[in-house]
């Protein structure tokens, strides 16, 4: 771990040295840091191997792959315990890292290079009831160059009053450093904590009441949080029971806002109650209702502490959310019933008056039923509906957002079993959606949209065969409310059909093929009529066929695999357009773009026990596009292309690749 720290550092370093900013390292740079710490995650541990606990562990998961053209990745997380003696001391760890580069990018090629290390040691050097934890936290985001350190220490004592309350008081201190830009700040961090817990001599009702205090005074920054927890939870019977929780969070939060200090004060009241009744060992209702009154203030200032320059931009604002649910469950050897009702309520109202054109209601009511019949064990019914009406209202007649959305869906499918190699799906569903706009200024943008899916697949297994198939009907209309929108109504028509089929010759050889068919139809719907004018068109094509070799050695617990095979894309764009002609102007021409991608491709996969697992999937992707057109006699007005550039033919070369490695260097095989 410290070394990866180094390795980390001492690359920093070197960048900086050689004049080379972080978000300036190009790709073969970041290449080489990447092989360098692959080889430290894997050579480390082993080396440590023989000086670790038996009871020790950890985990190393990595990824990278190609995105895109461009984008890249590479993301590795890292989670370890190391349990020492005397003291019960343990050691826990996790380190991460997250980086998106972009080679298209002129500078700054990180879009994103974040790093971050969690470690805390814990032991009891006082006995059981004395608990003393170190804590370290380092988060680096160099894309937004930002660094955050702590550093901190807590004592940890547990009380027992009686068999049934304990009370545990908890003190802590430590060092913080908040990097922003160029701007540094040092600071403190102070904690304290107590919670004290009861518990009834029957076990039926226990009560718990908590508190925190935590600060950073970062220097011109301060942070801080309070809170107070408190909740009872009672069963009166082996059928009802109930929860009951309060709270209260005061909390300040401070960031660079250029040019000034910006400090975030919030203080939230909320209260919860949960409850349950059995009315039968088939029938149970749940009830969960909340509430919960955050408010928020924005406040300014410059960097010196004048408050003034600032204040003009102050505000905030008061806020309520109300949130019930209401569920009742049937249950049978055939039969399930739910019924679930949701109410959602939050109104927001900002203090300030120029701020006043914000203030917002909302509710949302929604309703969930699901069904499902089984009257055999071949055969299965099920339906689901979702009944939603959303409802948002703003008092200022300068805000014009006030509307309804109502939403209907439900779907009916049925699972069969034919016969032990046969099985098949039939789904169907429908959608509703309407919206309206309150205001006249926005109520021409009022529409309702209904879709209509059917979705039938399938798996056929038989011998060393076997079929999966899937398909998909899906119909989407969008009509303007208004006669003078009418030109806007679009239809959406989608058909994919996907297979995956698979042939074993005998338990090392096989053969897979991947077949995806999908096409996406575009229109301008005439709804009165019932008829469509086609705009865009997109038919796609991916297949893919493997050959497959197993490995697998009992004795020494390893198996893997290898496939090698060839995959192709194409995909089939169909529109209209213009072609320039010399002298004659434009002329109307169906455009068709098409666009293949092909290649071999390489999968190796390889485990051992639960302690290796490395797989690597590779394809050589070659990509070329053209286009192709039919003139018409029709004039074009608009922006128009030439023969010559509907000529040109675009080829690339562009290998995409997916390498994981997870590795367990103290688990037994």
């Amino acid at each position: 771990m410290l070394l990866l720290l180094a390795a980390k550092r001492s690359s920093s370093i070197f960048f900086y040295k050689n004049g080379i900013l972080p978000q300036q390292i190009n790709h073969r740079e970041a290449l080489r840091i990447f092989i360098v710490l692959i080889g430290l995650l894997i050579c480390l541990p082993t080396a440590l191997h023989a000086q670790m606990p038996a009871d020790s562990t950890l985990t190393i998961n990595s990824n990278t792959n190609r995105l895109g053209i461009n984008t890249f990745d590479w993301h590795t997380n890292i989670l370890g315990r190391l349990k020492l003696l005397p003291h019960q001391q343990h050691i826990n760890y996790i380190l991460q890292n997250d980086w998106l580069y972009n080679q298209a990018l002129p500078s700054h090629r990180f879009v994103t290079r974040d790093f971050s290390l969690h470690a805390s040691h814990a032991w009891q050097p006082l006995g059981n009831l004395w608990h003393i934890r170190e804590r370290l936290q380092f988060e680096d985001f160099a894309a937004n160059q930002t660094r955050i350190a702590q550093v901190e220490a807590t004592l940890h004592r547990i009380f027992y009053l009686s068999e049934n309350q304990k009370i545990q008081p908890l003190i802590g201190v430590g060092m913080s450093s908040d990097k922003r830009f160029s701007l540094t700040d040092n600071g403190l961090i102070y904690r304290a904590q107590i919670s004290y817990e009861e518990i009834s001599k029957d076990s039926s009702a226990q009560m718990f009441v908590s508190a925190l205090w935590r600060q950073a005074d970062i220097r011109p920054r301060q942070n801080q949080h309070l809170s107070a927890t408190g909740g009872l939870s009672k069963q009166f019977s082996e059928f009802a029971g109930v929860e009951l929780l309060a709270g209260y969070k005061k909390g300040k939060v401070e960031d660079y806002l250029q040019p000034f200090i910006q400090s975030i004060q919030s203080d939230t009241i909320m209260g919860q109650m949960r409850l349950h009744y059995i009315f039968s060992p088939k029938l149970v209702f749940k009830s969960d209702n909340s509430i919960e009154m955050p408010n928020r203030g924005f406040y300014y200032r410059s960097f010196g502490g004048d408050t003034a320059s600032g204040s003009r931009n102050n505000n905030n604002y008061e806020q309520t959310m109300l949130i019930t649910t209401q569920e009742l469950n049937w249950s049978s050897a055939k039969l399930d019933i739910s019924s679930r009702l949701d109410i959602r309520q939050r109104r927001r109202d900002y203090m300030r008056q120029a701020d006043a054109t914000k203030d917002i209601s909302e509710t949302t009511t929604t309703w969930y039923h699901n069904i499902r019949y089984t009257p055999s064990a071949k055969h299965t019914f099920g339906f689901s509906s979702i009944a939603q009406l959303l409802r948002v209202d703003t008092p200022s007649d300068q805000n014009n957002q006030d509307r309804d959305e109502e939403m209907y869906n439900a779907e009916l499918a049925y699972n069969t079993r034919w016969t032990r190699a046969f099985r098949s799906t039939l789904k169907l569903s429908g959608a509703y959606r309407h919206m309206i706009f309150i205001d006249a200024t926005q109520s021409i943008e009022n529409y309702k949209e209904r879709t209509l899916r059917l979705e039938p697949s399938f798996q056929w297994r038989k011998n060393k065969f076997s079929w999966n198939g899937q398909y998909s009907i899906w119909v989407t209309y969008n009509v303007r409310d208004f006669e003078s929108e009418q030109s806007k109504n679009r239809s959406n028509r989608i058909f994919l059909t996907s297979h995956q089929l698979t042939y074993d010759f005998n338990p090392k050889y096989s053969v897979l093929t991947d077949i995806l068919r999908r096409e996406n139809r575009l229109s301008v719907l005439d709804w009165k009529k019932f008829a469509e004018s086609p705009l865009d068109t997109v038919v796609t094509y991916d297949v893919s066929a493997r050959f497959q070799r197993k490995f697998l050695n009992i004795k020494r617990k390893q198996e893997g695999r290898i496939q090698i095979g060839y995959r192709l894309f194409r995909q089939v764009r169909s529109t209209t357009a213009g072609l320039s002609q010399a002298g004659s102007g434009s002329v109307l021409i169906g455009l068709r773009n098409i666009i293949v991608q092909h290649g071999p491709r390489l999968l190796c996969a390889w485990q051992r026990g639960r302690r290796w697992e490395i797989e690597a999937d590779i394809w050589l992707q070659k990509s070329v596009s053209r286009n192709r057109y039919e003139a018409t006699t029709r004039s074009y007005i608009g922006s128009a292309s030439s023969p010559e550039t509907l000529a040109i033919v675009t080829r690339s070369f562009f290998p995409y690749f997916n390498i994981r490695l997870l590795y367990n260097p103290f688990q037994k095989v």
